[in-house]
This record gives structure tokens, C-alpha cells and sequence, in this order.
């Protein structure tokens, strides 16, 4: 959900060019490169960080892709730097600070709050969206989680960012379970089960984790059958003898059938969903 923002650059806006390093992830690599842009510019970043409370949404979003120069520390930047074709250099420097990693998160809590307010945004509000959640994700900073929590129900970009936070988000997302949203519900849900993918944090605390089955467990029961599918994957991800019993329950009994909302007669998937979990198990143990 990347977009080009040349167009949105007005003449007049932007200081004197002067050449900035950025880092690029390159996920495919699995290596590290850095990015010269010889000839970008340095916009004022108090004017910017002003402009990002402007009311009006254009000007928020052409402040936004402006100070994304300035995340030379995100995976997300370096891949926007790619896309505009800038070099490799062999030096790195970090142009961001707490005031820019601060304003991205005030940032996104105004637009989480635009999108609930509003059945339905532009096509270039939705890309600006996406973008401004993957740039405050790849930060990787706790003090964003508020901002990340109201983009729970988004996909992925949001919920791995609040997972990687783990005890220190563990109260805020269990709250969410209860929300009536179900996209937010699922969201939640996810963010728990991939706090399972930590090992580091979920296999050297007992209660962190013990609050995170038991919260999986109440969501296997979830009137949503997706998200019973979530819950009952976050439990494949323990070697739990009650977990894995919740896990054949759902693959015996669970009552969603595809037919009843529009689907195949016959097709049970969250049954399915659970015998594939209890198939990974098995071969896990063998």
C-alpha cells in the first residue's frame, strides 16, 4: 500500500537539496544496505510537525510523506527510498528523533479516529492509512502502542508491532477482546497469538504466558467463528495438555457451517482450521 508522493511536493515548500543516508532492510537478502539520496531535500521539521495537526487531511498527508525521510531507522523508509531509486552508499546516519517518533503516534490516533468516524475514505486516504500504520510500526517503540491499539483491527502491520511489545501491552490487548467490534476482537486475538512467536519473552514468564492461553481459551468460544479460528491457532503454539484439548473440542464439535452464511454445505472450517493445528502438532511431536 505504497503510493508515490512527487505530486504532492509544491515548489517553494522544501529547503536547500543536501544529500541524507537512509537504511534499507531488504527482507529477501536478509541483509542491511544503506541508501544515499544525493540531491533530496530537508524540510523544516517543527513546520512539518505543526502541519501534522493541520484539519485539513491534504496537508497532514504531504506533511506525513515528507517527514518520512527522516525514519532512516525503519524498515518502512528504506523501502520508500528504494521505490524512488536512491543509491547505495556505505554509510548510515539516523535523521529521526523523539519528537518525530511522537508525532507519527499523536498522528495516527487523529486518522484511527477519522477511519471510525467514517464509513468510507478515498482510495488515497486508504494508501496514506496504510503507509502512516506500517512507518509507526517499524519504529518499534512502546510509546506508540496507544496508536497501534486503535489500529488493532487493521491486519498485520499492527498486530506484530503490538506483539513484539509483550508484557508491556498484555492488560491493554486483553482488554480489547471485549470490544463489540469483531475485526477488533480478531485483531486482538492475533496480537496474542503471535506474542506466542516470542520466545525470548513468552518461554521465560510462566503468568505472561499462562494469561495468554487463558485468554485464547475464552476466545475459542468467541460467537465469531474467525475469530475461534485465531484463538485456536495462538493455542497450536503451546505444548499444553488443556490447550490442546480445547483445540479437539472445536475440531469435533465446533457448529459453524459454511452453508448457513453463503459457502459450501458441509464445509466446517473451523473444525478444519482445527485439525490442521492438531496435524501440526502431531508432526511437531514426532
Amino acid at each position: 500500500m505504497i503510493s508515490r508522493v512527487g505530486s504532492n511536493h509544491k515548489e517553494g515548500t522544501m529547503l536547500e537539496p543536501k544529500a541524507m543516508t537512509f537504511t534499507i532492510c531488504v527482507a529477501l537478502l536478509g541483509t542491511c544496505l544503506s541508501v544515499h539520496a544525493q540531491g533530496s531535500v530537508t524540510p523544516a521539521v517543527p513546520a512539518l510537525l505543526s502541519k501534522l495537526k493541520s484539519t485539513n487531511s491534504s496537508g497532514r498527508i504531504e506533511a506525513f510523506y515528507q517527514l518520512l525521510p527522516l525514519l532512516s531507522n525503519s524498515d518502512f523508509s528504506g523501502r520508500m527510498n528504494a521505490r524512488e531509486g536512491r543509491t547505495v552508499s556505505s554509510g548510515t546516519e539516523d535523521h529521526g528523533d523523539d519528537s518525530v517518533t511522537l508525532a507519527l503516534a499523536d498522528l495516527l490516533v487523529r486518522e484511527n479516529s477519522f477511519v471510525q468516524s467514517h464509513q468510507f475514505v478515498s482510495q488515497d486516504f486508504a494508501e496514506y492509512y496504510g503507509d502512516l500504520i506500517s512507518s509507526v510500526s517499524s519504529l518499534k517503540d512502546v510509546r506508540t502502542s496507544d496508536a497501534l491499539l486503535g489500529a488493532i483491527s487493521t491486519g498485520d502491520m499492527a498486530t506484530r508491532a503490538l506483539a513484539g511489545f509483550g508484557p508491556d501491552v498484555l492488560d491493554r490487548v486483553i482488554t480489547q477482546l471485549s470490544s463489540s467490534h469483531v475485526l477488533v476482537r480478531n485483531g486482538a486475538t492475533r496480537v496474542l497469538s503471535e506474542m506466542l512467536d516470542e520466545p525470548k519473552i513468552s518461554k521465560g514468564n510462566r503468568d505472561y504466558s499462562a494469561r495468554i492461553e487463558t485468554a485464547l481459551v475464552i476466545m475459542s468460544a468467541d460467537e465469531n467463528a474467525y475469530v475461534r479460528i485465531s484463538a485456536i491457532e495462538g493455542l497450536g503454539k503451546l505444548a499444553d495438555s488443556s490447550a490442546t484439548a480445547t483445540i479437539e473440542r472445536a475440531a469435533l464439535n465446533d457448529g459453524y457451517e459454511a452453508s448457513a452464511h453463503g459457502g459450501s454445505p458441509g464445509v466446517f472450517p473451523v473444525r478444519e482450521a482445527a485439525r490442521q493445528v492438531l496435524q501440526r502438532l502431531s508432526e511437531r511431536s514426532k
